[in-house]
């Protein structure tokens, strides 16, 4: 038996260790009859068989191998000898016969196609005088109709340009009276506040320099006071001095007017101020609102 085989005690005595002796019954039985075999003489027929597997696997390597060979011998036989006679038949070609054959055919595409095309040429030089002569008549034809049409085009755009020209020169020339119309019909407002100075006396709350005639609306409020004053309205009667116009005492009371205003039509310059009759003790704003309309 080969060195390391297990015995076929050991082997039986294996498999015992895995079996369930309860479950399955007879291999005690079974177990007798081993021990009553002659062991040794089943180990010799173990090797016996052992050494004619190897004998015989042993030789069919061999055989495969020799096999293998003889294949690759073939293939090589086979194949090589055929790129050969190939790499042969391609050295026996004649190259330079087959460069002229390739000269020939690009002669025959030559022969046939320049000439194909030197007609084409040569009947384009005779048409092209024609072509140009027609081009010139039609030219010809164009300038013609369009030369006075131009012509009558340019002359309405000239008088077009005399007609601009007029009505700008009596735009220049009424834009003054424009101007003076927009200043009759113009209005204009002022909105306040004034602030009145803690220095008191009487303060100039507006005044309007201009000396067209117009109508003027102007609303005032003490609602800021915290003492009694006067408004008074002046206007100017000779161009350099003032009179009073109107006089309005304001009062500071619970229920009492703190809004006034007036209605006058002047064309001098006039003012309205405002006075305290006791120290207000601070700046104070007063709010007013002059509405002019020119009716010149």
């Amino acid at each position: 038996m080969p060195v390391g085989a297990p015995s076929t005690r050991g082997l039986v005595r294996d498999i015992e260790s895995k079996i369930d002796f309860t479950v399955i019954p007879g291999i005690s039985a079974i177990e007798s009859k081993l021990d009553q075999w002659d062991l040794p003489a089943v180990d010799e027929m173990l090797s016996a068989i052992e050494s004619k597997l190897d004998k015989t696997l042993i030789v069919d390597i061999d055989d495969i191998q020799e096999m293998l060979s003889a294949i690759e011998s073939k293939i090589d036989l086979t194949v090589i000898p055929g790129i050969s006679a190939l790499e042969s038949k391609l050295d026996l070609l004649d190259l330079a016969a087959v460069d002229e054959m390739l000269s020939a055919i690009e002669s025959k595409i030559d022969v046939t196609l320049i000439p194909g095309i030197s007609l084409i040429e040569s009947k384009l030089d005779f048409a092209l005088p024609d072509i140009q002569t027609m081009l010139s008549a039609i030219e010809s034809k164009i300038d013609k109709s369009l030369a006075p049409q131009l012509s009558a085009v340019e002359d309405a755009i000239e008088v077009i340009d005399d007609e601009v020209s007029l009505i700008e020169s009596k735009l220049d020339a009424g834009l003054p009276d424009i101007v003076t119309i927009l200043g009759l019909v113009d209005s204009a407002e002022a909105v306040g506040p004034f602030n009145y100075l803690d220095a008191g006396g009487e303060q100039d709350v507006y005044e309007d320099a201009v000396t067209t005639r117009r109508r003027i609306w102007i609303v005032v409020s003490n609602r800021n006071m915290t003492q009694t004053g006067t408004f008074i309205i002046y206007r100017m009667v000779d161009g350099a001095n003032y009179d009073v116009y109107i006089t309005q005492a304001v009062t500071i009371g619970a229920g009492d007017d703190r809004a006034w205003d007036a209605e006058f039509t002047i064309n001098q310059n006039w003012k309205i101020t405002y006075e305290e009759d006791v120290d207000e003790g601070a700046n104070r704003d007063i709010p007013y609102n002059v509405i002019t309309q020119v009716i010149e």
